[in-house]
């Protein structure tokens, strides 16, 4: 059986990738059936299996790509990250290595820290995900707060660290409780606060009344997590208080900025971005607004030594041989790279920072800018075309590129029959296909929510979700 070699592989499924069938999709909808078999005995050799993802991978893919994809915070990779994903795949399988992969890994961190505002370089690393990220900085945050008392959690676990606490908002993602779980400082170390006044989503002055009552009743303060975008309507925590909160209590302050992070580039959120710069570590998405492949989050912290301390690796026999720095050796193989290991829980990993360097080069500053204020926009239109629609009903106001609303059929008031409505009219919208999006609950009212993130996605995909949902809403009614 001869294998296939790379340059025929990409010829027969690059058209497939480049311009999917979505309409010839449905008459191959039996790709399950063509793919659930038992294990095969003999393998069915390259070009079969190529057949299949051209056929049932590529044309029954999920359309995320599409601009009128609004449905998650999450988005198909634009076209430069995508081939540098697959570069990155092929050609620095292991990002730890000294090379070009290793090299942009560490440079793609300085330049999200500089996006971000952090000034010097922040340690940190490019890992899977947000859940991985906010794991990572809330370690560095434990074993902070547990060296200040005497205790190393590291190496002698969290038994002796009393009462911990990290404090959050209600719209802290539930990845946050499941952190504190995998640390051992228990989901019950989570003090989950409620909202303030006027739209707040936290009172820093209730969050400070928490600090200092749990620390004079004993307990151990670990954290604050800021919320930079919420993941139901975008909403984005007080962080300029927070920040002064956590600099007068001398507490640790992470930024869960995985979805909303970037748009401190917005001049606009100037003002509710102002306390990201004085945060001691920001868990952030690049797999997001970036538009780079599914599995790339990032995670920079301040206090290198807190996380290298929290995750430090014992040495190695087998790396005896490798020394490490920062020049070019006979052989990569001679040399360990930039970077660090123990500044994330993951060892082999492939070299994420090609993609997200390859975004960065491509778009600069600037560009990711425009593509932020133009979906803030987005978000923005829709909720003035929900304010002059009578049979539409905006649930909350944007505040990044997240919007919620609901249609009212005419003459209808029951809350129930409201409901069973807009589940109507979210199936019915997802069915035409011209728009997804999705849904969640605010103020316990059932609402559609739409969340504009695509490179490809603009004012036009805007205009089309309210046109969807009113013809939808109508022909239902």
């Amino acid at each position: 059986m001869s294998e296939v070699d790379l340059a025929s592989a990409l010829r027969e499924l690059l058209p497939a990738l480049a311009r999917p069938d979505r309409a010839a999709a449905a008459a191959r909808s039996s790709w399950r059936a063509a793919l659930d078999e038992p294990l095969p005995e003999d393998g069915a050799g390259g070009d079969a299996v190529l057949a299949l993802l051209r056929d049932r991978f590529a044309a029954a893919g999920l359309g995320m790509e599409e601009p009128g994809f609004l449905g998650w915070i999450a988005t198909g990779p634009a076209v430069v990250p995508a081939a540098a994903g697959l570069v990155a795949s092929v050609a620095a399988p292991q990002r730890w290595w000294v090379g070009p992969g290793n090299f942009t890994e560490v440079l793609a961190l300085r330049w999200l820290g500089q996006i971000l505002g952090l000034d010097g370089n922040p340690a940190g690393a490019l890992v899977s995900g947000g859940a991985v990220a906010n794991l990572v900085a809330l370690a560095a945050a434990r074993q902070r707060a547990a060296e200040r008392i005497g205790v190393d959690p590291a190496e002698d676990g969290v038994a002796a660290l009393p009462a911990p606490r990290v404090y959050a908002g209600e719209t802290c993602h539930q990845v946050i409780d499941r952190a504190l779980a995998v640390l051992g400082l228990g989901r019950r170390a989570l003090i989950r606060l409620p909202p303030g006044g006027r739209g707040a989503t936290l009172d820093a002055d209730q969050l400070a009344h928490a600090i200092d009552r749990d620390r004079a009743a004993g307990a151990t303060p670990v954290a604050i997590v800021a919320t930079a975008g919420d993941a139901s309507t975008g909403a984005i925590d007080p962080l300029p208080e927070m920040a002064r909160v956590a600099a007068e209590r001398d507490l640790w302050l992470h930024v869960d900025g995985a979805y909303g992070a970037f748009a401190v580039l917005d001049p606009r959120l100037a003002d509710r971005f102002a306390g990201l710069a004085r945060a001691d570590s920001i868990a952030v998405d690049p797999h997001k607004w970036l538009a780079v492949p599914v599995g790339c989050g990032a995670v920079l912290v301040r206090d290198a030594g807190a996380l290298e301390r929290a995750l430090a690796l014992g040495p190695a026999p087998y790396l005896e041989h490798v020394r490490r720095g920062d020049g070019d050796p006979a052989s990569p193989f001679d040399q360990l790279g930039e970077g660090r290991p123990d500044h994330t829980v993951e060892h082999s990993a492939p070299a994420r920072g090609i993609a997200v360097w390859a975004a960065l080069k491509e778009l600069g500053r600037a560009g990711l800018r425009a593509r932020i204020a133009l979906h803030i926009d987005c978000a923005r239109r829709v909720a003035d075309r929900c304010r002059a629609e009578t049979e539409l009903e905006l649930c909350a106001d944007p505040a990044l590129s997240i919007v919620c609303f609901r249609y009212r059929p005419p003459g209808v008031r029951a809350s129930g029959e409201i409901e069973r409505a807009n589940r109507a009219v979210l199936a019915a919208v997802r069915a035409r296909g011209r728009v997804v999006p999705s849904s969640t609950r605010v103020g316990g009212k059932l609402a559609l929510r739409a969340c504009f993130l695509g490179p490809r996605t603009g004012l036009a995909d805007a205009d089309a979700l309210i046109d969807e949902v009113l013809a939808a809403g109508r022909a239902l009614c």
